[in-house]
C-alpha cells in the first residue's frame, strides 16, 4: 500500500505474495529469501543490509544490536554505519522506522566505549536523528527517532545537551514553514525538559513554549497545552506563576474544541506544578468552564480527570459543589457523557476520599454503594481493587457500617470482582473491629471449597499466612489452621506451594500464645502430610518444612517436625528425595542446625542416592553456578527452572524411574534433635513442586550553560514462575 505516494513494505504480504506463484517462482522466491548461515554477522549485515528484497534488509537492521556486540569498535564504525546511513534512507517506511529505533542501541553500544565512540555518536549519528525526527512522509519514524534521541540525550555531556541537542530543538521551533517541525519542537521540549535541566529551561526553553502558544496553527496550540507542565515542573513555581500559568488559561478558553480538550486533559498535572493554597484558585474557573463546555469530548475529559483534581487540593479548598460534580459521575447518562466516566469515579474514590477526611464521608457514601452494584463488572471490579483502602481511611466504625456490606458482596460476585476483594482480604481486616472479623473465620472455608478458579484459592492461600496475628489464638487453632492445612492439599501445585508459605506464620503465632499439649493435634496433622499417599502431599510437606526452619527457632522446628523431615530420605519417589536433599543441605549450612549430628547423617545417605541428581544435591557446598556443567548443557537454559523447582528437571536429564507409591512406615528409632543455638537466619526455600501573549521570537540561540544530565534508572522486571510438574515417566514411543 501507499502513503503519502509512498510504498509501505508489509513483511506479511509481501511473502504471501510471492509463495502465491507458480512452483518454479515460488523456489525462485525461497531461494533469494535466503540468508547464508555459513556467514558471520558482520558478513550477512554486509551483504544483505544492501540486498534489493526489503524483507533482507528490514531483518539485517533488526538484528543490528545482536551484530555489534558481536565485533569491534573499530568493524562498527568503518562497516557497520556506512550502512546504517544508508538503510536510514531507505525507500521502505518500515525499514526507516527500525533504524529509528536501533539508533538508541547503538548510540549506547558507542557511549560504552569512552571518548571514542562519543564522537562517533555526535559526528554520525546526531545528523542521522535530525533527518529521521522530520521524516516527511511517516508519523512511525517520527515516532521512533524522538524516542531514541531522548535516550541518547541522557549520556550527553552538559555542553552538548546544550549547543548540539537544545540549539536543534529550537532551530525546530523557529520553522515558519512547517507546523509539523513546531509541533516537533514542543513535544520534544516536554520530554527532554528534565534532561536539559533547570537552568536550560528557564533560559530557553519556557520562553519559546510561551511564543509558541499564539501560533496560528491549533495543533501547535494544542502541542502546547499537552506538553506545557512537564516544562513548568522543572522550571519551578515561581517562573510558572509569573509568566507560564497565563498561558495555559488563555489555551483553555481557545476557539478550538481540541485545544481545550488537551488542557482538560492537563489540568491536574499544571495544578500540580503551582503551589497547592493557589491551585483551585488559579485554575478553578477552567475546571468549571470545562464541565459546561458546548463540547461533549471536553466535558467528558474533564470528568475523566475530576477525581485527581479533587484530590491534588488541601482539603479546606474542595468545596460540596465539587463533591456533587464528582458523585454525578455515577449517572453519566444524566451528564450526556461517556461510559467510562462511572469507571473513572470508581477508580479514583479512594484518593477523594483521602483529601476530603472520613470527616466529610457523608457526601461520597451514595455514590459509593451505587458504583458497588453497578451493572458494569469493571466498574465493580476497581471498586473491589480499593476497597481495604477505603477501609483504611474510614477507620472501623464506619467500615464496619459503610465497607464490609459492601465486601460481602463483592464476596458472591463473579471471580473478576471477588478476586481482587480477596487480594486485600488481611488489610481490609486489619481495618475493622476483632468482633466482625471473626465472622470471616466461618465464611472463608466455603470460599476456598466453592470455587474451581485454581487462581481465586492461590489468593486465598496468600492472605492465610497475614491473618494469625488478627484473631485470638483459640480461633487461629480452631478455624485458621485447618483451612491452612485443607489448601495444603489443593489439587493444584501452585495453590500448594503459597499454602506452605501461609502454614508457618499460623503455627508460630500459635507456639508463641499456647501450650505445646493444646497444639499438639494440629502438629500431628502437619507431620501427616508426610505419610500421605500422594507424593504430592509429601513434597509439600518438603516444602513446608523448609519455610517452617526460616520461621520458628531451631530448637521448636527440630522438636516438632525434624524427625518426620529426615524420615522421608527413604521415600520411594526420587523427586521427593531430591527436594529433601536441597532442603536439608540448606538447612546444614545454616546457624542452628550445623552440628546437628541427624541431618548430617540423611545427607551422608542422600548423597549415596542411586539417583544422580539427589546425589548431586546431597553433596556438600553444592551451587547454582555447577547446575549447567553437571546436567551436560552448554549454557544454563534450565538454570532458573532448575532453581525455580526441583520437579522441572525432566526424563530427558536422567534415567532413573519414577516408581510412585505410599510413604514408608518411619523408623521408630529416629530420635528428636534439640540444638543449643537458637538463632536461626532466613533460608530461602526453593518450590519443588511449582505450577504455574507570546514572547517575540527571533532566530534560536546557542544555549551555553547546562547542568549535568542525569540518566534513568531502568527497573528489572520480576521473574515469572515455571510450571514445573511432578516428574513421571513418558510414554514409550
Amino acid at each position: 500500500r501507499r502513503v503519502h505516494g509512498e510504498r509501505i513494505f508489509e513483511p506479511n504480504a509481501f511473502l504471501v505474495g510471492m509463495l502465491q506463484q507458480d512452483p518454479e517462482a515460488e523456489a525462485e522466491a525461497l531461494a533469494a529469501l535466503s540468508i547464508d548461515d555459513s556467514l558471520s554477522s558482520l558478513e550477512r549485515f554486509e551483504k544483505y543490509s544492501v540486498s534489493e528484497i526489503a524483507l533482507q534488509r528490514l531483518f539485517q537492521i533488526k538484528g543490528l544490536s545482536e551484530c555489534i556486540y558481536s565485533i569491534s569498535l573499530s568493524d562498527v564504525v568503518k562497516r557497520i554505519l556506512p550502512l546504517v546511513v544508508r538503510l536510514s534512507e531507505d525507500v521502505e517506511i518500515t525499514v526507516r522506522q527500525i533504524v529509528s529505533e536501533q539508533l538508541a542501541c547503538l548510540c549506547d553500544y558507542l557511549f560504552d566505549h569512552g571518548d571514542e565512540g562519543y564522537k562517533v555518536v555526535v559526528n554520525v549519528l546526531f545528523p542521522l536523528f535530525r533527518k529521521l525526527i522530520v521524516d516527511a512522509t511517516s508519523q512511525e519514524v517520527r515516532s521512533a527517532a524522538e524516542t531514541s534521541l531522548i535516550k541518547m540525550a541522557s549520556r550527553l555531556t552538559s555542553e552538548d545537551l546544550g549547543t548540539l541537542l537544545l540549539t536543534f530543538v529550537l532551530s525546530l521551533a523557529h520553522d515558519e514553514d512547517k507546523e509539523q517541525n513546531r509541533t516537533i519542537a514542543i513535544q520534544l521540549f516536554g520530554s527532554l525538559a528534565q534532561i536539559l535541566g533547570t537552568e536550560l529551561c528557564q533560559s530557553y526553553v519556557a520562553a519559546e513554549i510561551v511564543s509558541l502558544s499564539d501560533d496560528d496553527v491549533f495543533r501547535v496550540r494544542k502541542a502546547v497545552a499537552s506538553n506545557l507542565p512537564s516544562v513548568c515542573k522543572v522550571i519551578g513555581q515561581e517562573l510558572t506563576m509569573q509568566r507560564v500559568v497565563r498561558v495555559f488559561i488563555r489555551l483553555s478558553s481557545d476557539d478550538i474544541w481540541g485545544v481545550r480538550k488537551s488542557c482538560a486533559e492537563n489540568i491536574v498535572r499544571m495544578a500540580e506544578c503551582l503551589p497547592p493554597d493557589v491551585r483551585f484558585a488559579t485554575l478553578g474557573n477552567q475546571l468549571e468552564a470545562f464541565l459546561t463546555d458546548s463540547s461533549r469530548w471536553v466535558r467528558n475529559a474533564t470528568y475523566s480527570v475530576l477525581g485527581p483534581f479533587i484530590a491534588c487540593l488541601p482539603p479546606q479548598h474542595i468545596s460540596e459543589k465539587l463533591l456533587s460534580q464528582y458523585v454525578a459521575m455515577t449517572d453519566p447518562e444524566a451528564l450526556s457523557g461517556d461510559s467510562e466516566m462511572t469507571y473513572a469515579c470508581a477508580f479514583n474514590l479512594p484518593a477523594v476520599l483521602q483529601a476530603i477526611g472520613n470527616e466529610r464521608w457523608s457526601s461520597l457514601s451514595v455514590a459509593f454503594k451505587t458504583l458497588a452494584q453497578d451493572a458494569r463488572w469493571k466498574v465493580r471490579r476497581s471498586l473491589a481493587s480499593s476497597i481495604h483502602v477505603v477501609a483504611g481511611l474510614l477507620g472501623p466504625n464506619l467500615s464496619e457500617e459503610f465497607v464490609l456490606p459492601i465486601f460481602d458482596l463483592f464476596l458472591q460476585d463473579i471471580d473478576q470482582v471477588r478476586f481482587p476483594a480477596v487480594q486485600n482480604l488481611s488489610s481490609l481486616l486489619s481495618s475493622v473491629g476483632a468482633d466482625a472479623r471473626v465472622r470471616y473465620m466461618t465464611i472463608l472455608p466455603s470460599l476456598q471449597s466453592e470455587t474451581e478458579n485454581w487462581r481465586f484459592r492461590k489468593a486465598l492461600a496468600e492472605q492465610l499466612g497475614k491473618l494469625p496475628e488478627l484473631f485470638p489464638p483459640q480461633v487461629v487453632l480452631e478455624k485458621l489452621a485447618p483451612l491452612a492445612l485443607t489448601v495444603c492439599k489443593d489439587p493444584f501445585a501452585q495453590v500448594r506451594v503459597v499454602a506452605c508459605a501461609s502454614l508457618p506464620p499460623v503455627v508460630k503465632r500459635l507456639i508463641a500464645t499456647m501450650e505445646s499439649d493444646q497444639i499438639a493435634g494440629l502438629v500431628n496433622q502437619i507431620s501427616e502430610l508426610s505419610k500421605d499417599d500422594d507424593y504430592h502431599i509429601r513434597i509439600t510437606f518438603v516444602l513446608a518444612s523448609a519455610h517452617m526452619a526460616t520461621q520458628l527457632s531451631p530448637a521448636d522446628f527440630s522438636q516438632l517436625f525434624l524427625a518426620r523431615l529426615l524420615a522421608l530420605v527413604h521415600d520411594p519417589v526420587p523427586n521427593i528425595r531430591l527436594a529433601l536433599a536441597r532442603e536439608l543441605s540448606q538447612l546444614h549450612a545454616t546457624e542452628g542446625y550445623r552440628e546437628a549430628a541427624l541431618i548430617s547423617e540423611a545427607l551422608a545417605t542422600l548423597s549415596r542416592d542411586k539417583d544422580g541428581d539427589v546425589a548431586f544435591f546431597a553433596k556438600p557446598n553444592w551451587s547454582e553456578c555447577a547446575l549447567p556443567k553437571y546436567l551436560g548443557r552448554k549454557s544454563p537454559t534450565k538454570l532458573e527452572s532448575a532453581t525455580a523447582g526441583v520437579s522441572s528437571l525432566s526424563l530427558d536429564d536422567r534415567t532413573t524411574p519414577i516408581i510412585p507409591g505410599p510413604m514408608p512406615a518411619i523408623p521408630s528409632s529416629v530420635p528428636p534433635v534439640a540444638p543449643t543455638i537458637t538463632a536461626l537466619p532466613v533460608i530461602a526455600p526453593v518450590p519443588v513442586d511449582s505450577a504455574l501573549p507570546g514572547t517575540p521570537r527571533g532566530p534560536a540561540a546557542t544555549p551555553t550553560v547546562v547542568p549535568a544530565a542525569t540518566t534513568p534508572q531502568v527497573v528489572a522486571s520480576p521473574p515469572v514462575e515455571a510450571d514445573a510438574q511432578a516428574r513421571t515417566p513418558r510414554p514409550s514411543m
